[in-house]
């Protein structure tokens, strides 16, 4: 995937403390875009990963944001919008991720992203066909 195929784009991965999450945050910093990245739980392996995905997308050349968050609180993930839209200027779409997550809670979140105007919401679990490539695709096809 080239570098520049979501430059100027900017994205928020929720889940990306580890797994398919984490791979689908790096993925799009490799694309180009600029990734926030926040965890479904605070729990502290997850924030971990969170801070650690954020590192990674930085050393990519990327602007990078880490958002700690409880992703069960509505309030907290329309939050994390308005301070992803204050960071990077814009938000261009949002990937839910995690494996082992109960999938009310990633639909739930996925709702909330929808009501705070967040365009292109993709949910996404270690069972998508394609995986974090087709939803990067997606992401370039219909942002990019």
């Amino acid at each position: 995937m080239s570098g520049a195929q979501l430059a100027g784009k900017a994205v928020l991965v929720i889940g990306a403390g580890g797994g398919v999450g984490r791979e689908c945050a790096v993925a799009l910093g490799g694309a180009g875009a600029d990734v926030a990245v926040a965890s479904l739980a605070l729990e502290g392996g997850e924030v971990v990963g969170v801070h650690s995905a954020a590192n990674e997308i930085w050393s990519l050349g990327r602007r990078n944001l880490a958002v700690e968050l409880d992703g069960g609180d509505a309030a907290a993930v329309a939050d994390a919008v308005v301070r992803v839209r204050e960071e990077f200027g814009r938000l261009d779409a949002a990937v839910v991720a995690g494996e082992g997550v109960a999938a009310g809670l990633r639909e739930g979140v996925a709702a909330v992203l929808r009501e705070a105007g967040v365009g292109q919401v993709f949910v996404l679990d270690g069972d998508v066909e394609g995986g974090v490539a087709a939803v990067v695709a997606e992401i370039v096809a219909t942002t990019g």
